[in-house]
């Protein structure tokens, strides 16, 4: 499981006044007018960049407009960047910060230059545009050499290690980390040695993503160790070795139980619950992967259930919510409870297909973020230089262009990102597939004891009638084979009409076509050669249009996205 890190939620107590102050007398921003000159500073204005990002680009416009001597423009640039960075849109951080380091200013600033490249390092590493990522931090690295600060150039051998896996290059992800380790674990300065702990986490998972349990312990170990150091020196924020020291043996916890190692695993879980971190229900939802690795599926529903009153007044559609649905669904699973595996289950891919359509809006909010700006900058300049109408007029061609260009870029983009959505939703059918015929091999073996938690005595009828019909094929007749089902299954027509009611919420017709559906997948997993057309025809759908339209109609892709997302 990925859930967010808690310090991340902290936040900075000189903001606090000033977020109160602004969220109350101008809350939006609207009164721009009200706003004196002595709150147009760089350190106030950062202030807000977490809480209220929005209001950090009004301002930022405001303070451009009044010409305020002490935010030259790279400066305004930067608290733009710093702003869409938590909005999320990167292509925006990425251009305001480029706009930063092109200002000949910020040569004689070299702190807010390497703080400038920094950051483009890590947008570069979020748009995808890794070669231009690493070279961007090996100047950086270079800078932060000239001007002494090794904190920053351990901070960008990081980034440099995550690019360089996203890139799919491990060997040269770990010779990073392995320099960022090397060169900063003999030092006694705590920010390094901050540094140098978050690239050993980094190496930790991913030599666990490489089943490299011996190196990822030693490494864990060592990680230990240097968190006992920054306790020793001191100065660090409070509860930082403490938070540090939970997350280690959490992780540690998982990799020794993933080999087999349990007595040691148990000694990293207790180590665990020695921390204050660990007994929080922030801190206690880290060590699930220890849980599930050690197959103490209810423990690990314990350790869930009350992480779900955090999402409670607030927004569940995102990355850990769908991590802990998806982990109660594994450990119900794997307890024998099936119906509530399913049921959290179906809801994570409810929360799957929210995120993606937020993913949509969100680029959708980019892009009109991005023309907005352009349209503002346009006026600006024609205001300022009427006379000079041709020259207006190729700017706005050339904007014309650019944005077309851009446009083109984020179809491609799009187009990128609907195959891995697609290859993911494909996976997904196939192991609702796998699970649905599994339930109805349960409901049919006379061999399996029935439970509190196994499905109702309905629904296991229902599993059995659904045994039938797919053993003998009688899906294919459509609805003409409702006498046939109820004869094989021992009851009346119209009970057998109900119980699919009361099950699927579909009629009969619905429920034999979504059969049919479910079987021209797999004619597509054991015949990859077949055409569309041939697969439609055997799994009984008369034409083309006809199968297309139920396919989506049940999965929301079309039979040639699923078979493209299969093969991949």
């Amino acid at each position: 499981m990925n859930f967010t890190n808690f310090a991340t939620h902290m936040k900075a107590l000189l903001s606090i006044v000033l977020t109160a102050f602004f969220a109350i007398v101008f809350p939006a921003m609207s009164c721009r007018a009200t706003v004196p000159d002595s709150m147009l500073t760089y350190q106030k204005i950062l202030a807000l960049v977490v809480e209220y990002p929005d209001s950090v680009i009004s301002l930022t416009d405001l303070a451009g407009q009044r010409e305020i001597k002490s935010l030259p423009e790279y400066k305004l640039n930067l608290l733009r960047a710093l702003a869409y960075n938590e909005l999320r849109m990167n292509s925006l951080k990425e251009m305001y910060v480029m706009r930063v380091l092109e200002s000949d200013s910020v040569d004689n600033h070299p702190a807010v230059k390497l703080n400038a490249m920094t950051i483009l390092a890590d947008a570069q590493y979020l748009n995808g545009k890794y070669p231009q990522s690493i070279q961007t931090s090996l100047s950086a690295i270079e800078l932060a050499r000239e001007i002494g600060n090794r904190s920053g150039e351990l901070n960008i051998l990081s980034t440099m290690a995550q690019t360089a896996f996203a890139m799919g290059d491990r060997r040269r992800g770990f010779e990073y980390l392995d320099q960022v380790i090397g060169e900063g674990s003999e030092s006694d300065n705590v920010r390094e040695l901050a540094n140098v702990s978050y690239g050993m986490g980094i190496k930790v998972v991913e030599l666990y993503a490489d089943k490299n349990y011996e190196d990822a312990i030693a490494v864990s170990h060592k990680r230990l160790g240097l968190i006992e150091r920054i306790d020793n020196i001191g100065r660090a924020p409070e509860g930082y070795t403490d938070q540090q020291r939970a997350y280690t043996y959490a992780r540690l916890a998982a990799i020794l139980a993933s080999d087999g190692k349990l007595k040691e695993a148990g000694d990293a879980y207790k180590n665990f619950k020695a921390t204050r971190f660990g007994n929080t229900v922030e801190g206690s939802i880290t060590i699930c992967d220890y849980f599930l690795e050690s197959k103490q599926y209810a423990l690990a529903l314990d350790v869930t259930r009350p992480y779900y009153a955090l999402f409670a007044q607030g927004d569940t559609i995102n990355v850990d919510y769908l991590d802990l649905l998806r982990t109660d669904a594994r450990s119900y699973r794997e307890l024998g409870r099936l119906a509530e595996g399913y049921a959290y289950l179906d809801r994570a891919t409810v929360v799957q297909d929210s995120l993606y359509k937020r993913e949509n809006i969100a680029k959708a909010q980019e892009m009109a973020a991005l023309f907005n700006l352009k349209e503002k900058e346009l006026l600006f300049e024609k205001s300022r230089a009427e006379a000079q109408r041709h020259r207006i007029l190729m700017l706005a061609v050339s904007g014309i262009a650019l944005m077309i260009l851009l446009i083109l870029f984020v179809v491609l983009y799009y187009y990128r990102q609907s195959l891995r959505r697609n290859k993911i939703a494909a996976a997904q059918i196939n192991d609702l597939l796998a699970q649905r015929e599994y339930m109805r091999e349960q409901a049919s073996d006379p061999k399996t004891e029935v439970t509190v938690n196994e499905p109702s005595n309905e629904e296991k009828r229902m599993l059995k009638i659904e045994k039938v019909i797919i053993n003998n094929r009688l899906f294919l007749q459509g609805v003409q084979a409702k006498k046939e089902i109820a004869e094989k299954c021992n009851i009346s027509q119209t009970e057998l009409v109900r119980l699919i009611n009361n099950d699927t919420g579909l009629s009969l017709s619905e429920y034999l076509n979504k059969l049919k559906i479910e079987y021209s997948i797999i004619l597509m997993n054991e015949h990859p050669d077949w055409t569309i057309e041939a697969v439609a025809q055997e799994a009984g759908f008369g034409n083309r249009g006809t199968y297309y339209q139920n396919f989506n109609k049940f999965y929301a892709m079309t039979p040639l996205q699923y078979r493209k997302a299969h093969e991949k």
